[in-house]
């Protein structure tokens, strides 16, 4: 872009050029509803990230989209790169440009995962300065009550919400599937859909504890791309099953509930023009404080301030985050004082950031894809998975999706594993509980279960701050991880805690 060019009409012609080329290939007749102004619900109309977007623009830095969820965001199955949040990226990169600022995508998903602890974690897997965050664990809703299932949602929004960029959080459904669908479908007040437990919709005679509501001001929206094929796209050959979910040619164990490229190409899609239409609205603001906006501008510092007083975009975080409407666990009610560390990947909070803490133990810190340790002499970093699951995998092929399960494992002849932690988020006098969490190894058999049960911390010692504590298994039921709270709670300071394993068997 020349620099003296109208810098408002450029970035607008940049949206229209890719919306015009994605209805072109679709119809007009899904452009309303669909392709634009899709969104399954977006109380604050847009605003929160029309402002998000204008501080990128005026500031000129770079604009940052982190995605969360589990293995359909994460594109198992695929290649990485055909992954819906990368194919978004690039397709948003030529509006980004004619804005002169990038767009950085981050896919934090993780595969075979569950609400919790996931759910606590959304810093490591999404960053602390994205300007938005997406939850995609669609899958995972059905087997859960609506007030179970919003109060899980609503820990996650908390989480997001929390981080030092305040982010603007969105809750998506990713799935390209018109099954059960007819002309009439009505995806609201329905009380099976998916989205209505999502989003809170709990109770039908009062929307007093949506969470799409009662996180307006952060500017939460959600759009589901299973509601808007149902209801515009039943029976269409466009968004045909076999078209939706085929041609994969990632990883080897296909499934048959993850999207293929056309499904991940039509999530990109539809997320793009969406948000195209945002930055529309968004950057004729800018005409407000001057006519002709070009980049000259936006590079004079002075014009800058102006432009940020003038829409309001100096505004502080919120220094106190507003009562939960559903959770009732402490990690959801205060959410602001808790901190995770873990051993997943992506972590884009320093690699494996659960290993910084570990001091005075012996261990080994290369990543090894292996079930069991082979040194007895020390703990390892090995990937969740069984042997003969890994055999299947090219774990070096950075093409395939990227997600990884690492955890610590150790026999009794490894030593204790210390872990140094401070805490400095509490007021005076206040406590709160540790969590410990490991995950459930997929496709386990009975001996390897009962060799390793996932259920019990009974084959581990734990010392806390020098103490011996016990552990006590938290209520939520999650096939992919279990949580345990220790016995004993703590405060502000510095702390130690001990694992010891009790077995020297493979295990």
């Amino acid at each position: 872009q020349n620099s003296k060019e109208s810098f408002v009409e450029n970035v607008i012609k940049s949206c229209n050029e890719l919306q015009n080329t994605i209805l072109s290939k679709y119809g007009k007749k899904y452009e309303q509803g669909f392709f634009i102004n899709g969104w399954y619900d977006f109380e604050d109309q847009g605003e929160k990230f029309q402002d998000k977007i204008l501080d990128a623009i005026i500031n000129q830095r770079n604009f940052t989209v982190s995605f969360t969820g589990i293995s359909n965001t994460a594109g198992h199955d695929n290649l990485f790169s055909q992954s819906y949040p990368v194919v978004f990226g690039k397709i948003m990169g030529p509006i980004f440009s004619s804005a002169g600022i990038n767009i950085n995508i981050r896919n934090g998903a993780m595969g075979n995962t569950d609400f919790y602890p996931y759910s606590w974690c959304v810093e490591d897997h999404a960053g602390s300065n994205a300007d938005v965050i997406s939850w995609e664990m669609s899958m995972q809703v059905p087997d859960h009550q609506c007030n179970d299932t919003a109060s899980m949602v609503e820990s996650w929004v908390r989480m997001a919400v929390k981080l030092p960029s305040q982010p603007v959080p969105v809750l998506l459904n990713c799935r390209p599937s018109n099954a059960k669908c007819s002309p009439q479908y009505q995806w609201k007040y329905h009380s099976h859909n998916i989205f209505e437990k999502v989003i809170g919709r709990c109770d039908k005679t009062s929307n007093a504890h949506e969470i799409s509501l009662w996180y307006k001001e952060y500017g939460l929206h959600s759009l589901s791309l299973e509601d808007l094929i149902k209801h515009f796209g039943c029976d269409e050959p466009l968004f045909d099953k076999t078209k939706m979910y085929g041609g994969k040619v990632g990883t080897p164990s296909i499934k048959s509930w993850h999207p293929g490229p056309e499904g991940h190409l039509l999530m990109a899609e539809v997320m793009a023009t969406n948000y195209a239409e945002l930055i529309k609205k968004a950057v004729k603001k800018l005409e407000g404080i001057k006519n002709d906006v070009n980049l000259d501008d936006l590079k004079d510092m002075n014009f800058r301030k102006i432009a940020l007083k003038r829409l309001n975009l100096y505004k502080k975080p919120n220094s106190k985050m507003i009562q939960p409407s559903y959770c009732t666990l402490e990690q959801c009610t205060n959410a602001e004082k808790f901190q995770c560390y873990t051993t997943f990947y992506p972590n884009w909070e320093g690699h494996l950031n659960l290993l910084k803490l570990v001091n005075d133990s012996q261990i080994d810190f290369e990543e090894r894809f292996q079930y069991l340790p082979t040194n007895g002499s020390r703990w390892e970093i090995l990937v969740n998975e069984p042997n003969r699951i890994i055999k299947k995998f090219q774990p070096e092929n950075k093409n395939w999706p990227i997600d990884r399960k690492w955890v610590l494992a150790g026999k009794s002849t490894a030593g204790p594993l210390n872990i140094d932690f401070v805490v400095g988020t509490l007021e005076t006098e206040e406590t709160a509980p540790i969590l410990l969490c490991r995950p459930n190894p997929a496709e386990s058999t009975e001996l390897e279960k009962q060799n390793q049960s996932p259920e019990s911390l009974n084959n581990l010692s734990l010392e806390l701050n020098s103490k011996i504590v016990s552990a006590v298994r938290i209520g939520h039921q999650s096939l992919a991880s279990i949580c345990w709270t220790l016995s004993v709670r703590i405060g502000n300071g510095q702390h130690r805690l001990k694992i010891s394993a009790l077995s020297n068997k493979d295990e």
